[in-house]
């Protein structure tokens, strides 16, 4: 079966999962919770790259960096998170891959 595939500059949508490339596009507005809130309340899915230094919150409810919470992972091991966790205002779910870093 071919998936359903949409495509834009920006994102584009497969089975009815968008994908963004970041959270800071300009395809998102200025004010990201709004977008996520409406994307939950419409019921699309959606797969979003966010910065591993956007803020969310740890399983205390403290906000940390992303990237605190995936430190401990190897190279090319990945991880989801059980519970949601806070961007922008948001719950969402949060999954990482740890990648080979390149020094520029």
């Amino acid at each position: 079966m071919t998936p359903n595939l949409l495509r834009h500059k920006k994102w584009f949508m497969i089975d009815n999962i968008l994908f963004l490339n970041r959270i800071y596009t300009p395809a998102i507005p200025k004010e990201p919770e709004k977008w996520f809130n409406y994307l939950k309340n419409e019921e699309i899915d959606f797969i979003i790259r966010i910065k591993k230094n956007a803020k969310t919150t740890n399983s205390q409810g403290q906000e940390v960096p992303v990237q605190n919470l995936f430190l401990h992972l190897k190279l090319a091991e990945q991880l989801t998170l059980e519970d949601s966790r806070l961007i922008t205002g948001v719950k969402v779910y949060l999954t990482a891959l740890r990648l080979k870093t390149v020094n520029c």
